[in-house]
């Protein structure tokens, strides 16, 4: 099946008009027969068909363009992307409920920067729309994009919260806020303080950092002995911290 056939074909309108298993079995099937000429077909489909086919058609190009298939390379996926950053312009959160931006994201990071700081900020978005806006800002991670994300945590609400727990979840917290965590914990010696240290920045840490970092942080060690520091939590409990010989960090944990 070649050429205009694959668009005629059973595969197509059950991909097109389909759902479910079917729809699926369809899709890997087309994904298989594409040539190079039909990546091309996709890219005009994707451009001027009918909503149904272009949807279909974008699909496809996200599948193939995420592979880095050679099937779609050179003008034909520069033709997509140039689509897609236009269709943005005109419908900007389409595109940034799509696959397609991160698709862009991996080739024109300076555009989709661009399109989620400036073109987004002036566009009225639903609550979903925000929380998928906050999850692009952080796979982005630029400084402008960690910067927004900490201007929006600042403001607090719900979405604050989701962007506090997305810089945490992927360690993207600005060295700003390890700083006041740290400062916390010192002067309050508070377990979720040294527990939160821990999970976004110290447990990051390769292996073989200076000792003099955890230290800075967390202040002189309550105790040492031969490969080891620890901070007494409560009675019973403390945080450890295993040294090599040359008293580099192995590694950081509660026991």
């Amino acid at each position: 099946m070649t050429g205009r056939e694959i668009f005629e074909s059973d595969e197509w309108i059950q991909f097109v008009l389909g759902e479910g298993w079917r729809r699926q079995e369809a899709r890997r099937d087309l994904l298989s027969r594409l040539s190079e000429d039909d990546a091309v077909e996709l890219v005009e489909l994707a451009a001027s068909g009918s909503s149904e086919e272009a949807a279909a058609a974008d699909e496809l190009l996200v599948a193939l363009a995420r592979a880095a298939d050679p099937r779609l390379s050179g003008p034909a996926l520069q033709t997509w992307l140039d689509h897609q950053k236009r269709h943005g312009a005109d419908r900007p959160a389409k595109l940034l409920c799509s696959e397609a931006l991160y698709v862009l994201m991996s080739r024109e990071r300076g555009w989709v920067e661009d399109f989620l700081l400036d073109r987004l900020r002036k566009e009225p978005l639903t609550p979903r729309e925000s929380r998928v806006r906050v999850i692009a800002l952080s796979v982005l991670a630029t400084a402008r994009a960690l910067a927004e994300l900490l201007r929006l945590r600042n403001e607090g609400g719900g979405l604050g919260v989701e962007c506090e727990q997305l810089l945490e979840s992927k360690g993207l917290v600005p060295s700003k806020l390890v700083e006041e965590r740290a400062a916390k914990w010192r002067a309050e010696r508070k377990a979720e303080d040294l527990q939160w240290l821990h999970s976004v920045h110290i447990a990051r840490l390769q292996e073989g950092t200076p000792l003099g970092e955890v230290v800075r942080l967390l202040g002189e060690p309550d105790g040492r002995a031969e490969g080891v520091i620890w901070y007494t939590l409560g009675e019973e409990s403390g945080y450890f911290v295993r040294l090599d010989t040359a008293g580099r960090i192995l590694a950081a944990e509660f026991p």
